[in-house]
């Protein structure tokens, strides 16, 4: 089941709260840049969006397949993982 956000409506509300946040503590708040905490540690945000929902709308977007490595790619990955963790 996908839910679908209203993203302009989402601005709205981040933008709204952004006015809200007294200039002392402009420098440490996430949303004052626009950054969305997934971790779930910073309340306004939990407050302001449903993180369920928006995982669902943004990551069900995303093709998640990736084409398969040539074995001469492959082995030049595995030689640099190899002198990498030689290190």
């Amino acid at each position: 089941m996908s839910s679908e956000i209203n993203f302009a409506e989402l601005r709205h509300k981040i933008d709204e709260y952004r006015n809200t946040i007294p200039q002392s503590k402009q420098l440490y708040n996430p949303l004052w840049y626009y950054i969305i905490d997934h971790s779930g540690q910073h309340a306004p945000t939990n407050k302001l969006i449903d993180m369920n929902a928006l995982s669902e709308s943004v990551c069900g977007k995303v093709s998640y397949e990736t084409k398969k490595t040539s074995d001469e790619i492959g082995n030049l990955l595995d030689e640099l993982y190899e002198v990498r963790t030689k290190m």
